[in-house]
C-alpha cells in the first residue's frame, strides 16, 4: 500500500501542469508496469511522440497500455491524431488524484481509452468545442461521434458541450464521471457503468425531461 501511495504522490507531482506543449514521461507503476504520463497543451506532432513513448511501455492485465492525463486541452485535430495511435496500440486512460483533464483532453483523449478511470480527487472538464473562438456544432458532433464509437453515450458528452460556452467549463468529479458513464472501469472494480447499461445521471436527465415520469 505504501508503494501505491508514493506512486500516486509522484504522479501528482509529475503531472502538475507546468508546461505548455504536451510532455511525455515513462514511469513504472507499483505493479511493475511501465506507463506513459502526458501533461500540457495538446499540439500538432504529439501523436508521433506518443508512438515513441508507448513503444517503451507494458500492457496491463487486460492487454492494454496505460496513459495518465493532465491537460487543459489544445488542438482538437492533434487530439484526434493521437486517438488513431491509441486505438492501434489499445490504450487505457486515467486521470490521477488532484489532476484535471479538460476540453480536448477529456472530450477526445480520455473518452477514447479502452478502460477510462478518474481516480478520486481527479476531474474532467467539458465545454463547447470552438473554432476561431466561436462555438462549432460540427466539431461538437465529431467529438460526440468519437465518444460513441468508444462506448460513451452520445448524450453524456453532448449534454455539457451544448450548454457550456467555449470560455466556460463543466467540471466532473470522479463520482460525476462514473454517474454520467464517462468512465469504464476494468472488470472487478464495481465502479461506473458496464457496457450496455444506461448511466444513472443520463437516466435522471431523461426522466426530468419527461416531466418526472
Amino acid at each position: 500500500m505504501r508503494a501505491v501511495v508514493i506512486f500516486i504522490a509522484v504522479l501528482c507531482t509529475v503531472l502538475s501542469p507546468s508546461v505548455q506543449a504536451m510532455e511525455f514521461t515513462t514511469v513504472t507503476a507499483p505493479d511493475g508496469i511501465r506507463i506513459v504520463l502526458a501533461k500540457g497543451e495538446i499540439v500538432p506532432g504529439d501523436a508521433a511522440r506518443l508512438v515513441v513513448f508507448l513503444a517503451s511501455t507494458d500492457r496491463d492485465p487486460w492487454g492494454n497500455k496505460q496513459l495518465a492525463l493532465s491537460s487543459g486541452g489544445g488542438s482538437v485535430a492533434a487530439a484526434f491524431d493521437k486517438v488513431v495511435v491509441m486505438d492501434r496500440e489499445r490504450v487505457s486512460t486515467f486521470v490521477p488524484p488532484n489532476i484535471s483533464c479538460a476540453s480536448a483532453c477529456a472530450q477526445v483523449l480520455f473518452v477514447s481509452g479502452i478502460h477510462r478511470l478518474v481516480l478520486d480527487g481527479g476531474r474532467l472538464g467539458i465545454h463547447t468545442c470552438s473554432r476561431a473562438g466561436k462555438a462549432s456544432e460540427l466539431c461538437n458532433e465529431r467529438i460526440a461521434s468519437n465518444a460513441v464509437a468508444h462506448g460513451v453515450a452520445h448524450g453524456a458528452v453532448m449534454a455539457s458541450m451544448q450548454f457550456v460556452s467555449p470560455d466556460g467549463m463543466a467540471w466532473f468529479s470522479a463520482a460525476d464521471a462514473d454517474c454520467w458513464g464517462l468512465t469504464r472501469w476494468p472488470p472487478g472494480y464495481h465502479r461506473g457503468v458496464s457496457p450496455g447499461e444506461v448511466a444513472p445521471c443520463a437516466m435522471e436527465m431523461f426522466r426530468r425531461s419527461r416531466g418526472g415520469r
